[in-house]
């Protein structure tokens, strides 16, 4: 393991620990607005670390492909800007589109984070236009909430499974080391 790898992991390690505390900031939240603001960027953290796990897979199911092949094929370059300030200026719709390329196969979260964003930009970008009182604002932002909270349960179920693919993977390499 090279340094650059434990940099990487020493960079998860914290990511892991600040995301427990932002998710924890959430849930303390009592206004629906403001927990749909930590929301939308949760959301889009998750999305980011799930793109990692899946840029992770993919590089190291080509080395095993390669190992297996004895060297005669080059591993497929992922070159996500996951892991670098690329992301800052990023939206979530085109955060959702990386993630699209991927996950073509699984329209199902695509089609609901396409949603949610399509609703926060009206609630977020249009609010002094679509709405005459705040009630009906926090109503939306609540709904907006529960459906947020729907994808972010969605996106932990594929990251998990994405994330047992790479361990199968890394005790595959343990084992044949």
């Amino acid at each position: 393991m090279g340094k650059n790898d434990v940099k990487h992991i020493e960079e998860t390690i914290k990511k892991i620990k600040f995301e427990k505390f932002f998710f924890g900031e959430i849930k303390k939240e009592k206004s629906f607005l403001g927990k749909l603001l930590l929301q939308e960027n949760y959301i889009f953290l998750e999305i980011i670390s799930l793109l990692n796990i899946i840029e992770t897979y993919i590089y190291l199911f080509n080395i095993s492909l390669k190992d297996k092949c004895l060297n005669k094929i080059k591993p497929i370059s992922v070159a996500l800007p996951a892991k670098s300030k690329l992301f800052q200026d990023y939206t979530l719709g085109r955060i959702i589109n990386l993630l699209k390329i991927f996950k073509a196969e699984d329209p199902i979260i695509i089609n609901k984070l396409e949603e949610y964003n399509k609703i926060r930009n009206r609630l977020t970008h249009r609010m002094f236009d679509k709405y005459n009182d705040i009630r009906s604002i926090q109503k939306d932002a609540k709904e907006l909430v529960i459906h947020g909270e729907e994808i972010l349960n969605e996106i932990s179920k594929l990251y998990s499974k994405h994330s047992n693919n790479v361990q199968i993977l890394l005790r595959g390499f343990l084992d044949n080391k």
